[in-house]
């Protein structure tokens, strides 16, 4: 048993007197003196950055989701600041022009069309990702423009199923959200990623009227800044390493700086908590960790459940595919027993001979990746029955409530 009594005092004070003993109260308090032992600036221990003015100023912002289509199925995402909603809509954009799923064409799950067109829709996401997203408080966000039919399929115009593209520069979506181009972007344009942490927690929930969560939640790297709050049992976080290291802003080159760090601005992440809709009904709801393979990892269920048919649990356990930048170095998963069907050994070496870099050597199984960590909730419409699947790259379950009857309990 894991006994935390001071994480259970922090619930119980939140629980009783809400959410100002936390940003005003007692515990902020401790917040502001947990973060001046700081170990990585000796020359200020004692100081500290964090004041309770700056405690007392947070306001949670409540923001309209991302709502796009894919074959018939309504896909639901996280906005900005984050991501990932955006750069998965516009990857399922891009790939529903080729017949993912349909094996007589060369597209099954696996099969080197498919895996091609997968990492180039990546790579062109990410590349407009790594320019175009950031927190839209502070700079504009043309989510109208990245998402737009005509902008999407020039994107997708890009990928060749017979050689691999060479790295991809953000694309201008201005023009197709109501702006002005700028010009065609510089190869320079591109901002090398913030160093996005793994250490994020999924969980989906569905109760007995319907109701839906996807819930995704991160304090960065492991153990997240290493500082504990002394008496209340909870770690502060490294959240702001998700900012760009390094200003890129540079109107020659037509980069915004879109996840520049800014007072009271949110770093850009990639969480990407997300449900799929029938006809207005959920279905399936579900999100995973893992730094800027979340994203990527969100992608690769989808396929599966709409294109592979495959069931919560296949569509999990299934291989994934990953990349994370315009450059595009390819990882994949396997050859863990439970990766079931494997990514075939001739679709590898066809990547290779593409060009696609990070398989290893010719002929060998470079697939050696572990990749996000999904947990999902679906919803059978037809006959109401509600299900999980958890995924075992990490610790995670499915935790089922018998319904109490009347006089038996909440």
């Amino acid at each position: 048993w894991l006994r935390q009594p001071e994480l259970a005092k922090t619930f119980r004070l939140i629980a009783a007197r809400g959410p100002d003993v936390f940003y005003r109260g007692e515990i902020a308090a401790a917040i502001v003196e947990a973060q001046k032992r700081s170990r990585t600036t000796p020359a200020a221990a004692g100081v500290g950055r964090m004041t309770l003015a700056d405690l007392d100023a947070y306001r949670v912002a409540i923001r309209q989701p991302l709502v796009g289509r894919y074959r018939g199925v309504t896909v639901v995402g996280m906005p900005p600041p984050s991501s990932g909603g955006l750069a998965l809509l516009q990857m399922l954009a891009m790939l529903e022009r080729f017949p993912i799923g349909d094996v007589r064409q060369g597209f099954g799950f696996g099969a080197p069309n498919t895996l091609h067109a997968m990492v180039e829709a990546m790579r062109l996401a990410f590349a407009d990702r790594a320019v175009w997203m950031g927190d839209e408080d502070f700079v504009p966000v043309p989510k109208r423009g990245l998402l737009h039919p005509s902008y999407v399929a020039s994107r997708a115009q890009r990928i060749d199923l017979a050689r691999r593209m060479a790295a991809p520069a953000a694309g201008d979506p201005l023009p197709f959200d109501g702006g002005a181009s700028k010009g065609p972007l510089r190869e320079t344009a591109i901002a090398a990623d913030a160093q996005e942490g793994a250490h994020t927690t999924h969980f989906s929930v569905v109760d007995r009227w319907g109701n839906v969560v996807a819930y995704t939640s991160t304090i960065e790297n492991t153990w997240g800044s290493g500082i504990t709050v002394p008496g209340y049992g909870f770690l502060l976080n490294n959240e702001l390493t998700d900012f760009n290291f390094l200003p890129v802003r540079d109107p020659a080159t037509g980069n915004p700086g879109a996840n520049d760090v800014a007072p009271f601005k949110r770093p850009r992440s990639s969480m990407a908590p997300t449900m799929l809709f029938k006809d207005g009904r959920p279905f399936a709801a579900f999100g995973s960790p893992g730094g800027p393979t979340i994203i990527n990892t969100v992608l690769n269920v989808t396929l599966n459940l709409i294109d592979h048919n495959m069931t919560i649990e296949q569509a999990i356990d299934a291989p994934r595919v990953s990349v994370t930048s315009a450059a595009g170095t390819v990882s994949c998963e396997g050859p863990a027993p439970l990766h079931t069907p494997r990514i075939p050994l001739a679709a590898q070496d066809h990547l290779r001979a593409l060009g696609h870099p990070g398989l290893g050597a010719l002929g060998t199984d470079g697939c050696t990746a572990t990749i996000g960590s999904v947990q999902a909730v679906i919803i059978d419409l037809q006959t109401g029955r509600q299900y999980g699947g958890a995924d075992w790259r990490r610790e995670g379950t499915v935790i089922a409530l018998p319904r109490l009857r009347p006089g038996r309990g909440a």
